[in-house]
């Protein structure tokens, strides 16, 4: 129920107790304060960037420059972090590793964000929902969704493989390791702007599943698990389900009314990347 005014807003929002202290964390600490902090290490960072935040999903969506409206929710979260946790010994080595695994989740999706979500027409097409541990949740325009996926991934390899693996004096987690880094599974869930965020977020859930499972799979008796993508357009079926909507609709009528097969699934980065550029191809030719 209804508890609190908030009067930071012109519209002066009714909230609950437990809404109001989330906007009052996110005002005055938040996500946005980390994300500030970090980019400053490019450079002077223009007094405007706290007016780049959006204040509704709608303003994200109208910014998506591929088809108004659309929108991504983006969950990631981390491959076999339990199996390595059995394996730690030492107060030291539970320190290292979690510090090292919440400072790469961060830098990775400050520093893509950074690279594919710059202003449009004043607003940053994307917001931070949650981030740290091994867990990410962000909202985007679906424009910028797949690549700032791909992104986050390899970066959060790149950085926790130097971090734990490459010329560590304690050779630990090389041993586990080996030469790799760890990874991360990503689920995108596309949808309107108006789609219920409980449903972008049931499905994105869905979807991260769904990658986990590929990349245990083309694991197999292997340490080392591949980062993988799922995503799913939420808006051309009634199912809630994305298994429901693969399994009854495998083909879907596009706006101008062709059919197209549904692309949507289970990849490994170097096959969505390739997705994306036949799509780019497509749409130049």
């Amino acid at each position: 129920m209804a508890a609190v005014l908030n009067v930071s807003k012109p519209s002066h929002q009714l909230l609950c107790g437990v809404c109001a202290q989330k906007e009052k964390m996110g005002r005055e600490k938040g996500l946005w304060e980390a994300f500030h902090t970090y980019i400053t290490r490019y450079g002077t960072v223009p007094e405007a960037f706290w007016s780049w935040r959006p204040d509704n999903f709608q303003k994200i969506g109208n910014r998506c420059q591929t088809r108004r409206g659309d929108t991504a929710l983006i969950y990631g979260d981390g491959n076999a972090m339990d199996q390595i946790v059995k394996q730690i010994d030492t107060a030291e080595r539970f320190t290292r590793f979690s510090q090292v695994v919440d400072r790469s989740i961060r830098e990775a999706c400050h520093e893509a964000l950074y690279r594919h979500c710059p202003p449009v027409d004043g607003k940053i097409p994307a917001d931070i929902l949650l981030l740290g541990g091994d867990d990410l949740v962000v909202y985007l325009s679906a424009d910028r969704a797949m690549a700032f996926a791909i992104d986050i991934a390899r970066l959060f390899e790149e950085k926790t493989r130097s971090a734990l693996t490459s010329d560590q004096p304690d050779p630990f987690f090389k041993n586990i390791l080996g030469d790799n880094g760890l990874t991360l599974s990503i689920g995108v869930a596309v949808g309107r702007s108006h789609t219920p965020i409980a449903i972008m977020s049931d499905q994105a859930e869905e979807l991260l599943k769904s990658a986990k499972q590929k990349g245990a799979a083309l694991a197999g008796t292997s340490s080392y698990i591949p980062p993988c993508i799922d995503f799913h357009l939420t808006s051309q079926f009634n199912e809630v389900g994305v298994a429901a909507s693969r399994k009854h609709h495998p083909i879907f009528r596009t706006f101008q009314g062709e059919h197209r097969l549904l692309y949507q699934g289970p990849h490994t980065l170097a096959e969505a990347e390739a997705l994306i550029e036949a799509a780019h191809s497509l749409k130049s030719g």
